[in-house]
């Protein structure tokens, strides 16, 4: 589904742009091509006026998905002796060449034209700060009027920070991923990016899952019986985090929502999802390496060892071999003290915003419901022996 919205949306910009020049599709040249993407360059950014709307990757994006649709417009509707898009011995209206691009040691071929944007300079994506994470956090009580976004948006805070996920890997949650979570220690995530349907198991503070069934038996379960009763929907949906007509919370909404928590936090700094996402590989990066450094290995012995197993096994290159590294830690035990510490460490994180949330709705309220007071001490105390643990293990 997020392949077909997304292939609709950026269409529908070349759409626009004809539109507006009152074109048609079999009218459509090199010329026409060239002036969509000055359009595109010349678009304003919706808020900085120094700054350009779309970058040249995202131009070209645009610029390729109107040719694959007039290839596919020609093939099938318009006669065989008219030639809209082709090479240049074919004379068409608009020319292209195909053209190839190696990644990751696969080769895909795509139809390059003139008019496409020199690549940019790729930017560098840092990873989100604990202060601007937290000031998110706190954010979300002005989201929208509605407690239920109120509380989704911090469950999906949460569980993008603790567990390295991606927008379109939270939207696919479902309720029964939080119980077995809860059950394992585990969250199961919908792999993105994969052909293959992969499903990965990544550790997930307890804390982060109390707050998701909270958030489940609560607010999310007081909006699935009022669209039932409404007869909006006709059974509970399997998803865990839903539009408030009970429909699957796409990726979009979620950038939509995290950019809504920037602007209302007043943060002047970039602050989007996988940000979050940065930060959390981050850390797991850092502490291996910790662990790393106090064994006293010398990092090229990894190299050497794989040349070695490499003559064993027949591998021509070393590259198929990295995936073993990882194994061979584990049968050692290497790995042992770094995960004990990043399950602390994400722990007491995870406990930190619980004691943020009770005390904001404390704020919210005239007098403090005993429930809430026990809850208060009895997160303060796990937050305390969570910190210890780390402070021990640092």
């Amino acid at each position: 589904m997020q392949t077909v919205n997304t292939y609709a949306s950026q269409l529908s910009v070349f759409c626009n742009y004809l539109s507006l020049k009152q074109a048609t599709f079999f009218e459509v040249d090199d010329g026409v091509l060239y002036e969509f993407r000055n359009w595109l360059e010349g678009e304003p950014h919706r808020r900085y006026d120094f700054q350009r709307k779309r970058a040249g990757r995202q131009i070209n994006k645009l610029i390729g998905r109107a040719i694959s649709f007039l290839t596919w417009y020609q093939r099938f509707r318009l006669p065989e002796e008219q030639i809209l898009v082709g090479s240049h011995f074919m004379n068409p209206l608009i020319v292209v060449e195909e053209r190839k691009l190696q990644k990751k040691g696969r080769v895909s071929r795509y139809l390059w034209h003139g008019s496409m944007a020199p690549r940019d300079v790729p930017k560098d994506v840092l990873p989100m700060g604990r202060t601007i994470f937290l000031q998110l956090l706190d954010a979300c009580d002005q989201l929208a009027k509605s407690r239920y976004v109120q509380l989704r948006m911090r469950v999906l805070l949460g569980i993008l920070a603790d567990t390295g996920c991606r927008r379109s890997e939270a939207s696919m949650l479902t309720v029964n991923d939080i119980l077995q979570a809860k059950d394992s220690g585990r969250l199961v995530l919908r792999t993105a990016k994969r052909v293959d349907e992969f499903l990965r198991l990544v550790p997930v503070p307890e804390a982060t899952v109390d707050a998701a069934l909270s958030f489940i038996e609560t607010q999310r379960a007081m909006l699935v019986n009022r669209l039932l009763s409404l007869g909006i929907i006709s059974e509970e949906p399997q998803w865990l985090f839903l539009t408030i007509r009970g429909e699957i919370l796409n990726s979009e909404t979620i950038t939509q929502d995290i950019a809504r928590l920037r602007k209302t936090a007043h943060i002047a700094q970039p602050a989007t999802a996988h940000m979050l996402r940065h930060r959390w590989i981050t850390i797991q990066v850092a502490e291996r390496f910790r662990a790393y450094q106090d064994r006293k290995i010398p990092i090229d012995i990894t190299t050497t060892i794989l040349t070695n197993v490499a003559s064993l096994t027949g591998h021509k290159s070393i590259d198929s071999l990295w995936g073993y590294v990882d194994l061979a830690f584990n049968e050692i035990g290497i790995w042992n003290a770094v995960d004990a510490k990043l399950s602390h460490r994400f722990e007491a994180d995870a406990l930190f915003r619980t004691l943020q949330s009770l005390c904001s709705s404390v704020r919210n309220t005239d007098s403090v419901d005993p429930e809430v007071s026990a809850q208060i001490s009895d997160v303060t105390l796990r937050y305390m022996e969570a910190l210890a643990k780390v402070s021990v293990e640092s």
